[in-house]
């Protein structure tokens, strides 16, 4: 059996074939077998986990998809950005450059 995404197929292994170590967890001292497919967030859902909004829509990104998932992957989380950019406006003037 195989999968097809995105134009790449992936075989499925049968319930029968060796597990690698990574498939397997020890829980209580137990092994159990990890049956969960992995699979690659898109990048409207990368987009936001790193913060960038749905509702504003204020964000545009350029390129392809490969291009568009670096750039969300090299970004600061919104977030984080507006919580320093709050520190800074907000610190002391001792500490002004």
């Amino acid at each position: 059996m195989a999968i097809r995404a995105s134009g790449a197929t992936t075989a499925i292994p049968s319930a029968d074939a060796p597990l690698g170590p990574r498939r397997l967890v020890k829980i209580d001292g137990r092994l159990h077998q990890l049956d969960i497919c992995y699979r690659m967030l898109s990048n409207r859902e990368l987009a936001h986990a790193m913060g960038f909004d749905e509702i504003g829509n204020d964000y545009q990104f350029a390129g392809n998809q490969a291009e568009v998932t670096k750039q969300i992957g090299n970004a600061v989380p919104v977030p984080l950005a507006e919580a320093l950019v709050a520190a800074v406006l907000n610190a002391p003037p001792e500490y002004s450059l």
